[in-house]
């Protein structure tokens, strides 16, 4: 378990316990279950779906990778995300269930930002 102390500006964080849509699942929990639907639905015949083949291999890459996000703020706790300067979303410590000093640390672990 992680302490707000933990955390500083310029830190990447993992968010696997951050609650996903209206949903009582975490965000790992959605991941795994979105992946397991993947390998489902290739499974079936390629008429009988609305995905091509290498779509489904592109989601099923895309969200076996480890997420990170860069933290903007302490106070309150909050990061931007990729591509939206002017977007900021704050965030909890209790979701957090992995903190990275740089970018190479995230690189390190496999992970992507």
């Amino acid at each position: 378990m992680y302490k707000k102390s933990d955390i500083k500006v310029g830190n990447y964080v993992r968010l696997g316990k951050k609650p996903f849509g209206d949903s009582r699942q975490t965000m790992d929990e959605f991941i795994a279950s979105s992946i397991e639907r993947m390998e489902e639905l290739k499974k079936k015949p390629a008429s009988q779906r609305q995905l091509t083949g290498h779509q489904i291999n592109q989601n099923i890459k895309n969200w076996s990778k480890v997420k990170y996000v860069k933290v903007v703020g302490t106070r309150p706790l909050t990061y931007k995300m990729k591509g939206y300067d002017y977007w900021k979303t704050p965030f909890y410590v209790k979701w957090v269930t992995d903190v990275c000093e740089n970018y190479k640390a995230v690189m390190a672990k496999g992970g992507t930002r």
